[in-house]
């Protein structure tokens, strides 16, 4: 009995054993873990051609009478000359409208600063808090300028600028200022 209860072990044991050796070794050569946050630090301060642009509007709409509100806007400068961004409006107390848009620019060099007089062009969803015909599409056209030091430090990576726009299925004109701020520097 000792002696088949010692040959069963045995086996067990060199079965194991085999079992351990003939396993592939283990890839250690696999990227360390890397978590969202660190990629999205990475991705920020490499520098991007992405902007956030906080701002401000005043519409002539509703008969005349001034109303204020305001936004933000994440762009993305494709080239020099042509900008595109997706843009959250906030006017009358309530979420109005969410937009995308196409901007063109011209850059123009004066010294230490760069202007950049733009045209753009657009399309928005109002939504139901305050907007006029929500769930339509209404177009955007519009004209500006963005005012950015040229330089290249930090400051560089902020510009600001106003336009003027008029939004087809709503009275008036929209006046907006903001400042744009480059992510990643």
């Amino acid at each position: 009995m000792k002696t088949r209860l010692l040959l069963i072990v045995s086996i067990l044991f060199a079965t194991l054993a085999i079992a351990q050796t003939n396993s592939p070794p283990m890839d250690t050569n696999l990227p360390p873990e890397v978590t969202t946050l660190q990629t999205v630090e990475n991705f920020l301060s490499q520098g991007t051609n992405f902007y956030v642009v906080p701002f401000g509007t005043i519409t002539s709409g509703n008969n005349g009478k001034y109303s204020a509100g305001g936004g933000v806007a994440l762009a993305y400068e494709i080239s020099k000359n042509f900008v595109t961004a997706l843009r959250l409006d906030y006017l009358n107390k309530a979420f109005y409208q969410g937009s995308l848009n196409a901007q063109f620019q011209v850059p123009i060099h004066l010294g230490s600063f760069e202007l950049d007089p733009f045209v753009l062009a657009g399309a928005a969803t109002p939504f139901g808090g305050g907007a006029n015909n929500p769930g339509t599409i209404q177009g955007i056209v519009g004209t500006g300028l963005a005012l950015r030091f040229a330089s290249t430090g930090a400051w560089s990576h902020f510009l600001g600028l106003y336009d003027i726009e008029k939004w087809s299925a709503t009275p008036g004109v929209q006046h907006r200022i903001g400042l744009a701020v480059q992510l990643g520097f």
